[in-house]
């Protein structure tokens, strides 16, 4: 479950839900980050008039609504806002910790907020501690060492006691975050770090503080104010816009995803309301040089910023800016420093979200229609522990569970199983079709769908592969059932070793592991007896979009085309094609490539897209999908200017025996929670088997006693086992689980301690 803490296994949102577990979750989501949006606005308002009037507090609102991302991402990605409310309590927590010694307030806020978003509340701590150190400076006439040092360790000592608290979720999740996190794509050399206006971190994004050019007026105003708070905040600012090394660090040293500083906008409009303020105030001609410098400096920074829509809105929004501060400075009417500060931004705003897709209603209705209930309800009562998948919608369902007895082999988490995502794509060969691998949904691949144990299907096509039977249709949807889907526990005595494997080629290793357990071990097993043979040449026809060049072909269109292949007619249902080529996108437009085969759908993104998806080879198994024989490849190349070369195919046949393994009979009343436990008769001595993803964690006996384990199939947990009939118990506790309980613990004994202390403190305050 930790590999999806990430997104806020713990939020208080999230949790509150299970209290009413009559509303949909679908319903829940969007009722709540609705509601969410509402309450940071108007906690926003309450935090800004507690230091302007009730005209400029409200001027500050509607700034801080019409900041890009806010209401975008919370119909988009939920945990990129989702923390707003408890960061804007927490920040008024530090008022009342500075003004009126409350400590816990700013506890519990930044807890709920490490609770809500994992990764987002790296930034709103350093965001909590950026204001403290501004508000203890607002509160000290003058800087004294010792003292900051003093008041600064009581202050992050309340800090680091709500990372204490949130200990059962910060550990584990960081154990499989350092485990299961993949790399980012962004090439980083030295070039990417040397400073420079980055107006793509503030200005009109979806994907950073999306403010307006007034913003950067106030930091500029701000850095030079004599107000010393005021001006540590504007330097703060200042090193945020110009260093993009503070920006890489809070991604994780991943890339320079100015998402990271979506925390900082309540601080940002905070510092546009004192030089709003001053601009009301003052008429020194200062903030005129002042900004007329910033005008031109910005100018020179869109450019070589060269984001299309950011500059275009920064572009309008610095024109608007300097007709309005010219006439204010003339007329000094207030109504134009509004116009100003909200048109642009407003009108930028309703423009992202407008353009965001949503999902229709009746789409969300049909995921989550009563059919689909009806048929997991099907799948449940199989007598058997099972795997089970959704070809609809799937990049959206493919984490929806159904219900307690819906087991499923595809998932979609940042932080995943590093060796499980490498056997899904680079073992056994799935097809990728979306931008993103870390998206293992539904494939067409045969293969895979047997190893797994993936026993049923729910879709809305008639077209099946080929070994999967109707079992029931509703609605437009169907539900079929594989017959030869191997069991997820399994022992077998067919076992071959890394380096043999290794040996093959590639569709001779998709066959030997459904076929056999490949372990580690040079002293077991032979050579490998593969049914596995060469199909022959796929030839291409040239036409004006398709070319042959040396080793394979290129590819030039401005839209995507079709071509029709026929084949000979030796692939018959007891057959399966496999197809696999390079794809190279780097010479030409560097545009995404896609591909697809019988409807089988590979991409390759961009090469500089942040979360390249790697996927340079194509691979297809295809089957004839309960025709008599596989007739036909009907191709159809995506546009763009790209190249296809080292075409392979093979035939090979469909493994129906592969289900005759030794079966883990899983006990359905044991199994719960982390335990998977059951019975197993071996008729050979050889190798246990339980498709779940290798790791450390995992406590298993045979008949009572420990068993050691090891990786088996590249990936997943196996061991050897003798003949007979065994007792096999599997428990999972997850890496670092008890150290974070007890660290949580601890959080819990220092909040206790500081309660008595606080309690002692009173009293003597009392008896004074």
């Amino acid at each position: 479950i930790y590999n999806f803490s990430y997104y806020g296994l713990y939020s208080p949102i999230i949790l509150f839900s299970y209290l009413l577990p009559f509303v949909p979750m679908a319903v829940y989501i969007q009722a709540v980050s609705i509601i969410g949006m509402w309450i940071s606005i108007i906690l926003f308002y309450r935090f800004m008039r507690s230091k302007y009037t009730p005209e400029t507090a409200l001027l500050l609102s509607v700034v801080f609504m019409c900041a890009s991302p806010l209401i975008f991402h919370g119909h988009r990605h939920i945990m990129f806002v989702n923390y707003m409310p408890f960061l804007i309590l927490a920040l008024g927590a530090v008022d009342s910790y500075f003004e009126k010694n409350k400590k816990s307030g700013l506890i519990l806020w930044t807890l709920m907020i490490i609770l809500c978003s994992y990764f987002f509340s790296v930034s709103a701590i350093i965001v909590i501690a950026v204001y403290g150190v501004y508000r203890w400076i607002q509160l000290n006439e003058s800087f004294s060492v010792k003292k900051f040092m003093k008041d600064g360790l009581a202050f992050a000592g309340r800090l680091f006691t709500a990372v204490l608290l949130s200990g059962i979720l910060i550990l584990p999740t960081a154990a499989v975050l350092l485990r299961g996190r993949d790399s980012g794509n962004v090439k980083v050399g030295l070039s990417s770090f040397i400073p420079c206006v980055r107006l793509d971190f503030i200005g009109f994004s979806t994907y950073a503080m999306g403010l307006s050019c007034f913003t950067l007026f106030s930091f500029v105003a701000a850095a030079i104010s004599k107000d010393r708070g005021r001006r540590f905040l504007g330097i703060v600012f200042a090193l945020i816009t110009v260093c993009p090394v503070f920006v890489y660090i809070l991604n994780g040293t991943l890339y320079f995803d100015a998402k990271a500083l979506i925390p900082f906008i309540p601080l940002a409009v905070l510092l546009m309301g004192e030089a709003y303020k001053e601009l009301c105030e003052s008429k020194k001609p200062l903030l005129a040089a002042c900004f007329l410098t910033l005008a031109a400096f910005a100018v020179g920074a869109m450019f070589f910023d060269g984001r299309k829509s950011t500059m275009k809105f920064m572009l309008i929004d610095l024109a608007v800016l300097t007709v309005c501060m010219i006439i204010f400075f003339v007329k000094r009417k207030k109504a134009l420093l509004w116009i100003a500060m909200t048109a642009v931004q407003c009108f930028s705003m309703i423009t992202f979200n407008l353009n965001d897709k949503l999902v229709p209603m009746e789409k969300l209705e049909y995921e989550n229609s009563d059919s689909f209930r009806i048929m997991t309800d099907i799948i449940a009562k199989d007598e058997d522990m099972v795997r089970s998948s959704t070809s609809v919608n799937k990049a959206d369902t493919v984490n929806m569970i159904y219900d307690m007895d819906f087991y499923s082999p595809y998932l979609y988490s940042s932080v995943h199983h590093k060796g499980y995502n490498s056997f899904y794509f680079n073992d056994i060969r799935n097809e990728n079709e979306f931008r993103n691998s870390a998206l293992t949904s539904r494939s067409s691949n045969i293969l895979f769908d047997i190893f797994m144990g993936n026993k049923y299907l729910i879709t809305d096509s008639e077209n099946v592969q080929t070994g999967y039977e109707p079992v029931f249709r509703q609605n437009g949807l169907y539900l079929y059932k594989n017959k030869y889907a191997m069991p997820i526990g399994r022992s077998s005595s067919k076992l071959i070793s890394v380096s043999e494997y290794e040996r093959l080629n590639f569709a001779q290793r998709t066959e030997a592991l459904v076929n056999c357990i490949v372990v580690d071990d040079e002293s077991i097993g032979g050579k490998f007896s593969s049914s596995v043979e060469p199909y022959g040449d796929i030839v291409l026809p040239n036409s004006d979009k398709l070319s042959k060049v040396d080793g394979g072909y290129r590819i030039q269109s401005e839209e995507s085309f079709d071509i029709t292949l026929p084949l000979d007619g030796n692939i018959s249902a007891d057959k399966l094609l496999v197809i696999e080529f390079i794809v190279d996108n780097k010479t030409g437009r560097r545009d995404d490539v896609r591909i697809s085969i019988n409807d089988i759908n590979n991409t390759l993104t961009n090469p500089s897209w942040k979360y390249y998806n790697n996927n340079t080879l194509f691979d297809y198994v295809l089957t004839t999908g309960g025709d008599e024989y596989l007739k036909e490849l009907n191709i159809r190349f995506g546009k763009g200017d790209y190249t296809i070369s080292d075409i392979k195919a093979y035939i090979m046949d469909y493994p129906k025996t592969a289900c005759t393994a030794d079966k883990l009979e899983i006990d359905k009343e044991q199994t719960k929670g982390d335990v998977i436990a059951g019975t197993i008769n071996c008729s050979e001595d050889g190798y246990f088997e339980l498709t779940v993803p290798y790791d450390s964690g995992f406590e298993i006996t045979v008949d009572g006693s420990e068993q050691e384990y090891e990786c088996v199939d590249k990936t997943f947990i196996g061991f050897p086992i003798k003949q007979g009939e065994h007792e096999i118990k599997i428990k999972y506790t997850a890496p670092l689980f008890y150290e974070g309980v007890i660290m949580s613990a601890a959080g819990l004994a220092v909040c206790l301690i500081m309660l008595i202390f606080d309690i002692r403190e009173k009293r003597k305050t009392t008896e004074k």
